[in-house]
């Protein structure tokens, strides 16, 4: 079963403490991912009635745009679910984006390898070309996402890359976010991965859902049906 985006859901905000976006889900089982991008934040937390989000990923960005990824199985199909992220601080700006993945493998979603997850602050405001990327997992989902405080072009990552956010509110922000989704059918090795066009971004970064089922934890399975 291939990972896939199974609901979407951003929203915009300036001069606030937190942001809200509603997410409403087909499926029970997925994995909920929330991508944040603000400007003057501290530090922060995401929430949802039912659900208990971990952060996954943080960079303080590259021109006043933070960047932060949280996750959360959801073992019940959503409706209209709020989705919270609180900071610790007043932000002038920022932006929410939450994307629900079928097929995930809940009890260990993420691939293993040691390339992954990763984020970095994007030098001089354009979108980082990453290199060395492998995945050990079979199907996977790898997550490519990108942030910052300037207009995002459509997000555009080469054959097999599918675009599942590409938010650009406008007022009263400039904050921006883009994701996108390339579905991997066999692992892979040393993979580079290049943003095609000038894409002006703070941060961005990959992380890879791994799909169920996979033959490296067939053994598990098995023994807790045994």
């Amino acid at each position: 079963m291939s990972v896939a985006a199974d609901g979407t859901a951003t929203n915009v905000a300036g001069g606030v403490s937190s942001i809200s976006c509603a997410l409403t889900t087909t499926h029970a089982g997925d994995y909920v991912l929330v991508f944040v991008s603000a400007a003057g934040a501290g530090s922060a937390t995401a929430t949802c009635a039912g659900l208990s989000f971990t952060q996954l990923l943080y960079s303080p960005g590259y021109n006043n745009a933070a960047v932060w990824v949280f996750g959360a199985p959801a073992s019940a199909v959503l409706s209209s679910a709020s989705l919270t992220v609180t900071f610790s601080a007043s932000v002038s700006s920022v932006v929410i984006a939450a994307v629900a993945f079928s097929g995930v493998f809940i009890p260990s979603p993420f691939d293993p390898d040691a390339s992954l997850p990763v984020i970095v602050d994007d030098s001089g405001g354009q979108t980082s070309t990453f290199t060395g990327i492998s995945t050990n997992d079979a199907p996977d989902g790898l997550i490519w996402f990108m942030g910052g405080n300037d207009d995002l072009t459509n997000f555009v990552g080469g054959a097999g890359w599918t675009q599942l956010i590409n938010y650009i509110p406008g007022a009263p922000t400039r904050q921006t976010l883009s994701v996108g989704l390339k579905q991997l059918s066999s692992a892979t090795s040393n993979q580079t991965y290049t943003p095609t066009g000038t894409i002006p971004t703070d941060a961005s970064g990959m992380l890879a859902l791994t799909g169920f089922p996979n033959p490296r934890y067939l053994p598990r399975m098995l023994g807790s049906i045994i």
